[in-house]
């Protein structure tokens, strides 16, 4: 996504949030907040979070920056899902949750939050509608530093843009929002809401083993340990990233985890050592960073081998032995691109199909692929298979708006509103106009049918 078109539009975008004041007359705060009964900010927790006040910025092309951390919008993040309004000059207040104003046995939505910072469900705005934090091709989540990251969808208003490293445009202007809510896994055992000992009590002050909301061991106090409690965890373990796969552009892999029933908490290191590694909550599947370090400063993946090591540990803290996978990664700027590949540049949303690759000779082209219905159309096309290149490499391919159909002679050329016009004209009028026969992508009756 195209975040800003020149240096002056920077300055003048950094510019005017730096001089925004965001006061009650000027923003014409929803009724429900004079409910509240109180606009000062509330305390915040790691279970009940509130939005960074210098990190609290979303972006959208279409309708500017989106702030989460205002004062009357009142936002809070907690274990199940995200409360309060915030603010954009050019569309106005959003609700976060239908218990903002009483309205949910009207219309029932709120940004729910699973616990492990996976956002889903709406956002309303009475000017340009719902707002999707778990759309296809996009969603939103929150890491283990409290940084929102991915994009929410709007129908009428587009990709909305969490953090600038999910572009990769930090290098020009660094935002993104930002909260001290934390992930459960991260928590100490007395205020992450799971039953850690398995006592069926849960967290400070209602575990007995808990002494206070720090405390990392919900384990209950009595007359000793009981047998058995120096024992290793049982049963069989193992770690699995990307389902087996053995190479990947990605460097953040999916890890799937094997333990035993007595498996309460686990320790995830890049590094045979587990220097800097902490336990936490056993989890059977979890998304893994292959450069995460110490003081997250990510240091720069490598092409080649990576490993993750594993331990797992009972309630009584007592380790598995290590077990590993490993997977070759290669720097999605060198991808394999061939014809038929979807490709999406780094810095933008938009999908194309490849066609003719360069080869050292000819012209290679790119589609957009307007709708995500036409994936429907195709039993070949996956999200799954979009590769992620630099922008600059996107930019080698010419972008064709050109179709025919299978057996059909006719030529289309199709605009962004989804309609295709004829192209009624002689072989030599076509050439002539600067068009070429090779950028004529074929489609099937599906796909042409379905542009006005």
């Amino acid at each position: 996504m195209k975040i800003f078109k020149s240096k002056t539009i920077n300055i003048l975008v950094i510019a005017a949030i730096a001089i925004t004041v965001f006061t009650l007359s000027e923003k014409k705060v929803p009724i429900s907040f004079w409910e509240i009964g109180t606009l000062n900010e509330a305390l915040a927790s790691t279970t009940d979070g509130i939005i960074d006040s210098t990190d609290k910025y979303a972006w959208s092309e279409n309708i500017g920056w989106i702030n989460f951390g205002t004062t009357e919008g009142n936002v809070h993040i907690t274990d199940s899902a995200l409360t309060g309004y915030v603010w954009s000059e050019n569309a106005g207040w959003i609700s976060l949750n239908c218990s903002n104003d009483n309205s949910c046995a009207t219309v029932d939505h709120k940004v729910a939050n699973d616990g492990a910072g996976n956002l889903s469900g709406y956002a309303w705005n009475e000017n340009t509608g719902w707002i999707n934090f778990n759309p296809t091709g996009g969603g939103v989540s929150i890491n283990s530093s409290g940084e929102f990251l991915g994009y929410a969808w709007g129908e009428n208003i587009g990709w909305i843009v969490f953090n600038c490293a999910t572009t990769g445009s930090c290098g020009t202007v660094d935002y993104k929002v930002k909260t001290d809510w934390r992930l459960q896994t991260v928590r100490p055992q007395c205020n992450n809401s799971l039953d850690d000992d398995g006592d069926g009590k849960t967290d400070y002050p209602n575990d007995p083993g808990c002494s206070s909301l720090t405390d990392d061991d919900e384990t209950d106090p009595g007359g000793g340990l009981p047998s058995g409690a120096y024992n290793p965890p049982t049963g069989d373990f193992g770690v699995f990233m990307n389902n087996g796969d053995k190479n990947t552009n990605n460097g953040t892999v999916t890890l799937k985890l094997y333990a035993g029933s007595d498996t309460k908490r686990m320790a995830i290191s890049n590094t045979e050592d587990f220097e800097y590694a902490s336990q936490v909550a056993y989890q059977e599947e979890i998304e893994w960073d292959l450069s995460s370090s110490r003081d997250e400063a990510l240091p720069r993946l490598y092409d080649g081998e990576h490993t993750v090591y594993v331990k797992f540990y009972t309630q009584y803290g007592v380790a598995s032995e290590v077990v590993s996978d490993s997977i070759i990664y290669t720097n999605k700027s060198n991808p394999n691109i061939s014809n038929g590949s979807l490709i999406r540049a780094n810095d933008d949303y938009k999908v194309y199909i490849i066609k003719n690759p360069s080869t050292g000779s000819g012209q290679a082209y790119k589609r957009h692929i307007l709708d995500g219905k036409i994936f429907d159309f195709y039993g070949h096309l996956n999200w799954d298979a979009i590769q992620e290149v630099d922008s600059s490499k996107a930019n080698n391919y010419q972008e064709s708006f050109l179709i025919r159909a299978i057996n059909d002679y006719k030529v289309y050329e199709i605009d962004d509103n989804k309609t295709k016009h004829w192209l009624n004209i002689t072989a030599e009028e076509f050439i002539n106009s600067g068009r070429r026969w090779d950028e004529i992508y074929v489609v099937n009756e599906r796909e042409l049918e379905f542009y006005r």
